[in-house]
């Protein structure tokens, strides 16, 4: 029994110690650890053939994740008009435009002076924000634009306050976007 015991705390100091991971010194962030309960089951077998089994759970901090609070990042805010959005780290309204159709940019140009892209350039994920939906895509001009879901990010010229959501609906086809990455169309 003390075997199967060590060999459990052992498994267990495992897990927690490889939970654990570097913290990058040039970065400041905001650790939101989330919870893993593992579980254990011990069994034991005596030398009159009876068994005993018995069950330990241990709760770590495993796995985090890091969310951006400094520098550019992509991240959320609750609009009164529309809703939970995206915005930048200033509290910038972002768009998508409908042509884009999740992929290339096609708002080039004179477009790109009324609505300039939100431009790639170590883009760090905020609150609200699934990693998993933060890509880019590069311009035909050979910049770099962030994508969230696929659709190209835009600002809006005139939206000249953290906030404003001028752009929302114009022309049909500039909307703001949902953490999910989709079209707010209201």
């Amino acid at each position: 029994m003390p075997r199967l015991t060590r060999l459990t705390l052992a498994v267990v100091m495992a897990l927690v110690v490889g939970a654990c991971g570097d913290d990058d010194a040039t970065t400041t962030s905001t650790t939101v650890p989330a919870t893993t309960t593992i579980a254990t089951t011990v069994t034991t077998t005596t030398t009159a053939a009876t068994t005993t089994t018995a069950a330990a759970t241990t709760t770590t901090g495993a796995p985090t994740t890091t969310v951006a609070t400094t520098g550019r990042f992509l991240t959320t805010a609750d609009d009164p008009d529309v809703g939970e959005i995206l915005v930048d780290q200033d509290g910038f309204t972002l768009y998508l435009f409908l042509p884009d159709n999740q992929g290339t940019p096609t708002c080039n140009g004179a477009c790109a002076v009324t609505w300039p892209p939100f431009e790639d350039g170590d883009v760090g994920v905020g609150a609200g924000i699934d990693p998993d939906l933060l890509g880019s895509v590069e311009r035909n001009d050979g910049t770099v634009q962030v994508t969230y879901n696929d659709w190209p990010l835009y600002y809006y010229s005139l939206d000249i306050a953290p906030g404003d959501n001028r752009g929302q609906g114009i022309g049909g086809n500039w909307w703001v976007v949902d953490p999910d990455g989709e079209p707010v169309m209201v």
